[in-house]
């Protein structure tokens, strides 16, 4: 079976490695959280600390927005680690 991604041929194999890195992300993503929850932190609070920092600098940001950003960065950073 072959699909179409953005205009480019993706066959079987190309997919199982697709979503076995979807997966492996929210696995991390979700290892990240408890390790912060274990230790008091809540993505509630990091986003607080977006928020104070940037708030002159990005109008219109918000909780959801902040946490957004932050569910983002780490995601990038474990794929800059891996590089």
């Amino acid at each position: 079976m072959n699909l179409k991604l953005n205009g480019m041929q993706i066959n079987n194999k190309e997919i199982l490695i697709l979503v076995s890195f979807e997966e492996q992300d929210k696995e991390y993503f979700e290892h990240i959280i408890r390790n912060l929850n274990d230790r008091g932190v809540q993505l509630d609070d990091i986003a607080e600390i977006v928020i104070f920092l940037e708030k002159d600098y990005i109008p219109g940001l918000n909780t959801e927005i902040a946490i957004h950003a932050i569910k983002k960065c780490y995601i990038n950073v474990k794929h800059k680690m891996l590089l």
